[in-house]
C-alpha cells in the first residue's frame, strides 16, 4: 500500500512540469524571459537598478527578498502584475490600449516594471507586529500586509509612482483625468473602491481612479511628502485602519472638498445605456455601430439606428477587441479566445454565420473595400501593419516593426491607410500612401486617438485643448476643424448630428449633439523615417527553472470537541508553489493526544488535481487524482469547449471508484449586476461511476438571470429552475471602505427529484448582501428560507468562494 501511495505521488509530483526561461542578472533583480523576447529583457535590464533604487529611497526600503521580473509571451492581452507573496512580477509585453491610458511612456515594459515594483514596495513595507512572523515564510506577513492595505491605496500609490519615477503614465494623462473628473460624480468614493464584488464601477477601474485621485489631491494640497506620509502611517499600524492614517495628512473639510470638487460636462442626448467599457465607432448608411459590455453581462456588437432611434444587438461577442462594417455590412471581429490557457486575439468575420480566419495576434482592423482588411498585429511585443486579402486569403505586410514607431489603432480608404502610433513619448496620426509613404499628419506634444476615415474626412480625438474633443481634418487640404462635443473619446458625423462615446459616472455611453465646426487651422504633413529595429545581442545566456518551493510553514492549535471531552494538539500547515503560481501544494498535518492526521493537495493550473487524507483515529484513507483535459472550439464569437474529466478514488479499503465525464459548455449569461453567471448553454453525460445525462440552459429577461436545468439517470430524474433578480443598491459602511455593504441580490429556485422509491421536491427564497471587509475580502451573506419534502428551513452563512478562489471546481 505504501508503496503504492509513493508511486502515485511521484507521478504527479513529475507531473507538474517546470517553466523554462532565459535569465539576465542585475544588481537588485532579476529578469526571466521566454525566448524572443531578448530584446524587451535587454532594454528593462538597462533601467531596472535605476527605478528600484529611485523607489527604495522613497520607501526608505530594500526588498528583503530579491524580486523575479518574468516577461512572458504567452497572452496577446496587455497586462502586468506583482505577487508580494513571492516578490514576483510579470509583464506581458503588449503595448496598453489607448483607451486605458494613453501610452506616453518610452518603453512599456519598463513603465510597467515601475508600477508592480511600487507594489512590491508597498506589500514589503511590514508592519511591526507583522515582522516577526517572517520566520513562518515571506508569504505570511506580506499576505497580512497586503490585505490590510485598501486596494485604492494599493493602485494610487503605484500608479503615482508610475508618473513620479518615469514623468509619463496616468498622473500625467488627460484622459485618465478625465475618468477622474467623471468618478466625482458617482457614489464609489472609497468605499467601494477596493471591493471586488460591487457593482459600482467606474472609468479606468475604481482603485486606480479613486486612488490616483486622492492622493494628486494631497500632494497639490501638501507636497508629496505628505503622500509619503499618509502611506508610512497605514503600513506602520494597518490594524488602526486607513481613515484614521487619512486624518493625519488632511482635515476632514479637505476630505470632503476632494469628492466635491465636480469638472464633468453634462451636454448631449445619451442614447445608450451606462456600459462597462468604450468603443470605436463604425458607419454604414443610417446605422452607427460599436461595442458593448453591459452590467448584465451582455458583451455584443451593436448599432444605433438613426431612423428608428433605437439600439440593436447584431451578435454576441464574447472579449471583443475592435471590429469593422464594410459597404457590405460584412462585419470584421477581433476577440480575445482562450487556448491553451492563454488570451489569444483572433479574427473573425459575421455575416449571417461566423467564420474563423485563423490570424492572430490582432490589435485592430479596418476595412479598406469590401474584400481587403488592413490590421495591426503583434507577436513578441511587436507590432505590424498588414492586409488581408479574401479573395485569395493572403496577408502581405505594409510596415515591419520599427525602432521608434509602434501602431495604436489603424482605419482605411482603399488608397491609404491612417493609424496612431507611439512615438517617442508622444502619439500622433500617420499616413500610409498607396506609394508607401509615411506621412505624419499630426507632430505635436498632443495625443490623437479613435481615427476613423470616411472619404477623405478623417475623424479623430485629441487633447489639443486640454481635453478630449473630435476633429475633423481634410485629407486633401490639411483643414483641420474642432468639433464642439468635450470629453468626447471616439466620434464621427452623420446627417448634421455628431455621435460620440464619452465617460459618465459608472462607465461609458454613447451620445449625440448638433455638429457645430469651429476653429479652422491648417496641418502640414511631413514624411516620416521610421528607424529600423535595432538589435539585441546578449552577452552571456543563463537558463532558469520555475519550480515549486516551500512558501511558508505555519503551526496552529488543534482541538476537537466531542461527548466524551476535548482532544487538544498542535497542527502545521505548510505551502509551496512556484513563481507563476501555475502550480500549488498545501500540506496540512495534525497532531494530538488521540489522534494525527495529515492531508496534501496538489494543484496544477493545467486543470490537474491530487489529494490524499489520512486519520489515524477514525482508521480513514482517501486518495483522489483528477484530471480536466479541456478541448476549446473557439469557432465562434464566443467561448466555447468540451471538458474531458477523468478521476480515481481510492479509500482504506482499497476499493477503487472511477470518475469519467464529458462537459460541453457554451458562453456565459449574467454579469456584474447578479454577482453571478451560469453557461449559456451545458450539456454533460458521466459515464463513471454511474451513468447520469444533463442540461442547463440560462436567459437574460430584461436584467433578470434565469437558469433551467435537468438531469437523468438509472434511478432517478431530476429537474428545476433558479432565477436571480437583482434588489437595490445600497450604501451602508465605513467612510474608507474597511467593511460595508453595496447592494442585495434576490433569487428563487426549484428542484423535483422523481425516483421509483420516492419523489422529493425543494423550493427556496434566497437574498445575497454583497458585502466586504478588510477593504476588498468578499462577504457575501446569504438568508435563505426554502421548503424541502414538506420541512421548512432557514439556513443562514456565505456563499462559497474559496473553492472558486483555488480553482476547486465542482463540476
Amino acid at each position: 500500500m505504501k508503496k503504492f501511495v509513493f508511486a502515485i505521488l511521484m507521478a504527479c509530483s513529475l507531473a507538474i512540469g517546470m517553466g523554462k526561461f532565459k535569465m539576465i542578472k542585475t544588481l537588485w533583480v532579476d529578469i526571466a524571459f521566454e525566448e524572443g523576447l531578448e530584446r524587451q529583457a535587454f532594454l528593462l535590464a538597462q533601467e531596472a537598478d535605476k527605478i528600484y533604487s529611485k523607489l527604495s529611497e522613497e520607501f526608505n526600503l530594500h526588498l528583503a527578498k530579491r524580486p523575479t521580473v518574468y516577461l512572458i509571451d504567452k497572452t496577446d492581452i496587455s497586462n502586468g502584475f506583482a505577487n508580494p507573496l513571492n516578490n514576483v512580477i510579470v509583464i506581458y509585453p503588449n503595448d496598453i490600449d489607448p483607451y486605458i491610458l494613453t501610452p506616453n511612456y518610452k518603453n512599456w515594459v519598463t513603465f510597467c516594471f515601475t508600477h508592480e515594483l511600487a507594489h512590491l514596495f508597498i506589500s514589503n513595507n511590514f508592519a511591526d507586529y507583522f515582522s516577526p512572523l517572517k520566520i513562518f515564510g515571506h508569504a505570511v506577513p506580506a499576505s497580512l500586509q497586503s490585505i490590510l492595505i485598501p486596494m485604492y491605496l494599493h493602485e494610487g500609490l503605484a500608479t503615482y509612482f508610475e508618473t513620479y519615477i518615469t514623468g509619463t503614465g496616468r498622473a500625467s494623462d488627460t484622459l485618465f483625468e478625465n475618468y477622474m473628473d467623471v468618478a466625482k460624480s458617482s457614489d464609489v468614493g472609497v468605499r467601494y473602491a477596493s471591493s471586488i464584488n460591487s457593482r459600482r464601477w467606474l472609468a479606468g477601474g475604481p482603485s486606480y481612479v479613486q486612488g490616483l485621485s486622492l492622493l494628486k489631491y494631497i500632494e497639490t494640497k501638501h507636497g508629496h511628502d505628505a503622500v509619503m506620509k499618509l502611506f508610512e502611517k497605514i503600513s506602520q499600524n494597518p490594524l488602526s485602519g486607513f481613515y484614521r492614517s487619512l486624518k493625519t495628512v488632511l482635515s476632514d473639510r479637505e476630505i470632503k472638498d476632494w469628492l466635491s470638487i465636480k469638472n464633468y460636462s453634462t451636454k448631449g442626448e445619451k442614447l445608450s445605456e451606462t456600459l462597462l467599457s468604450i468603443s470605436k465607432l463604425d458607419l454604414n448608411a443610417w446605422r452607427i455601430y460599436y461595442a458593448a459590455r453591459k452590467y448584465n453581462g451582455e458583451e455584443a456588437i451593436y448599432y444605433y439606428d438613426t431612423f428608428a432611434e433605437e439600439n440593436v444587438k447584431l451578435i454576441d461577442v464574447d472579449n471583443v477587441i475592435s471590429f469593422a462594417v464594410n459597404r457590405t455590412r460584412l462585419i470584421a471581429i477581433a476577440r480575445y479566445a482562450n487556448e491553451n490557457g492563454s488570451s489569444i486575439s483572433k479574427l473573425y468575420l459575421y455575416s449571417g454565420s461566423v467564420k474563423d480566419l485563423q490570424i492572430t495576434g490582432i490589435v485592430d482592423i479596418a476595412w479598406m473595400n469590401d474584400f481587403e482588411l488592413a490590421m495591426i498585429r503583434q507577436q513578441n511585443g511587436q507590432r505590424t501593419i498588414e492586409v488581408y486579402d479574401l479573395r485569395n486569403r493572403e496577408t502581405r505586410k505594409i510596415l515591419e516593426p520599427k525602432e521608434n514607431l509602434i501602431p495604436l489603432q489603424i482605419t482605411a480608404s482603399e488608397d491609404k491607410i491612417i493609424f496612431t502610433a507611439k512615438t517617442q513619448n508622444q502619439v500622433d496620426l500617420f499616413m500610409i500612401d498607396k506609394e508607401a509613404h509615411i506621412m505624419n499628419l499630426t507632430n505635436n506634444i498632443f495625443t490623437e486617438v479613435s481615427p476613423k476615415l470616411i472619404s477623405n474626412s478623417l475623424y479623430f480625438c485629441a487633447d489639443y485643448s486640454g481635453k478630449f474633443t473630435p476633429y475633423l481634418l481634410d485629407i486633401e487640404n490639411g483643414k483641420l476643424l474642432e468639433i464642439s462635443a468635450t470629453d468626447a473619446i471616439s466620434s464621427l458625423i452623420l446627417y448634421d448630428k455628431i455621435y460620440y462615446f464619452k465617460a459618465v459616472p459608472g462607465g461609458f455611453s454613447l451620445f449625440r449633439q448638433d455638429k457645430v465646426l469651429d476653429h479652422e487651422i491648417h496641418l502640414s504633413f511631413k514624411e516620416f523615417s521610421p528607424e529600423p529595429l535595432k538589435s539585441v545581442i546578449l552577452d552571456e545566456e543563463q537558463y532558469f527553472y520555475d519550480s515549486i518551493k516551500p512558501r511558508f510553514v505555519l503551526p496552529f492549535p488543534y482541538f476537537s470537541p466531542s461527548l466524551e471531552g476535548t482532544d487538544y494538539g498542535l497542527g502545521v500547515a505548510a505551502g509551496f508553489w512556484d513563481d507563476l503560481m501555475d502550480n500549488y501544494a498545501i500540506f496540512g498535518f495534525i497532531w494530538s493526544w488521540e489522534n494525527w492526521a495529515a492531508k496534501l493537495l496538489l494543484n496544477s493550473g493545467k486543470d490537474a488535481l491530487f489529494s490524499i487524507q489520512f486519520d489515524q483515529k477514525d482508521q480513514q484513507f482517501s486518495l483522489r487524482t483528477e484530471l480536466d483535459v479541456p478541448f476549446r472550439i473557439n469557432k465562434s464569437t464566443v467561448s466555447e469547449k468540451v471538458d474531458l474529466i477523468a478521476g480515481i478514488e481510492i479509500n482504506e479499503t482499497l476499493s477503487l471508484t472511477p470518475d469519467l465525464q464529458v462537459i460541453y459548455t457554451t458562453g456565459s449569461v449574467g454579469g456584474k449586476l447578479h454577482q453571478q453567471s451560469f453557461p449559456d448553454l451545458a450539456l454533460w453525460i458521466s459515464a463513471l461511476p454511474d451513468f447520469r445525462i444533463g442540461f442547463s440552459k440560462a436567459f437574460l429577461i430584461k436584467d433578470f438571470l434565469l437558469q433551467l436545468f435537468g438531469q437523468a439517470a438509472k434511478e432517478f430524474v431530476q429537474y428545476g429552475a433558479h432565477v436571480v433578480i437583482p434588489g437595490p443598491l445600497l450604501n451602508i459602511g465605513t467612510v474608507d471602505g474597511f467593511c460595508a455593504t453595496d447592494s442585495i441580490n434576490f433569487s428563487a429556485g426549484f428542484s423535483n427529484t422523481l425516483s421509483a422509491k420516492e419523489n422529493s421536491y425543494k423550493i427556496w427564497f434566497r437574498s445575497v448582501f454583497n458585502s466586504h471587509i478588510a477593504y476588498q475580502i468578499p462577504l457575501p451573506i446569504f438568508v435563505e428560507i426554502g421548503l424541502q419534502s414538506d420541512q421548512g428551513y432557514i439556513k443562514i452563512g456565505l456563499e462559497d468562494i474559496l473553492s472558486e478562489f483555488l480553482g476547486m471546481k465542482n463540476h
